[in-house]
């Protein structure tokens, strides 16, 4: 039950980059995708709920620096391409990573094929994660009165949080096997050392079920514009 919960636990990845102006900060394109997760932690039976040390530090998995490197490099590559058509130079960002690897464009370009193909592969999670979680809402608009009325888990999002991970070990497997053992042993070390102290993992424990308090709420007050 353990592992299971640290799949849904385990939501925030925040990177600090190193050198690289605000500008070419990944975006998070798998928001939706960690939303859905909360959503389903916030629902599980509280039986089910288990809540880590308050001070626990984690390694994040390799397959998460990859992860994080190939999305990001995608999104240098945008930033690069919208740099070329306002007649700026772009070649800096596109090849940010290349040069500190040390990888020629032949070397490194099956990080851009791996990259593509797991963003699409993740795009496909992170849809039917959103269908779910607007299906589930829209099934429960009515209003709550108390814990009895909570809805059950989306039984089908922890299926989606293996899949979101075994996309993730699949196409790390697959990038180490386009690149070789050599470089790919350089991209690991370069990634173990340069972004994994950069990423922080968090837990969040699961919001607790509301319980009617015996003190009134605060009055609200109408603020005008």
């Amino acid at each position: 039950m353990r592992a299971q919960m640290r799949n849904f636990l385990r939501v925030t990845e925040h990177i600090h980059w190193p050198g690289i102006r605000a500008a070419i900060l990944m975006k998070c394109g798998w928001g939706m995708l960690m939303v859905g997760w909360l959503c389903a932690a916030a629902t599980l039976p509280l039986s089910a709920q288990t809540q880590p040390p308050a001070a626990h530090k984690e390694t994040p998995p390799l397959s998460h620096l990859y992860w994080h490197f190939m999305m990001h490099q995608l999104h240098l590559d945008q930033v690069a391409a919208a740099r070329t058509q306002q007649g700026k130079n772009g070649a800096w960002l596109r090849n940010y990573y290349q040069q500190q690897l040390g990888f020629n464009d032949a070397q490194f370009q099956p990080v851009r094929d791996t990259a593509t193909q797991l963003q699409a592969e993740l795009k496909a999670i992170n849809d039917r994660v959103q269908t779910l979680v607007t299906a589930d809402q829209a099934s429960h608009v009515h209003h709550m009165s108390g814990p009895q009325d909570l809805p059950p888990p989306i039984a089908e999002l922890a299926q989606l949080a293996q899949q979101h991970e075994a996309i993730l070990q699949k196409e790390m497997g697959n990038l180490q096997a386009a690149l070789g053992p050599d470089r790919a042993a350089k991209l690991d070390d370069f990634l173990q050392k340069n972004m994994a102290p950069k990423v922080t993992m968090k837990w969040l424990a699961p919001p607790q079920r509301h319980m009617p308090s015996s003190q009134a709420g605060p009055a609200f007050r109408e603020v005008q514009p």
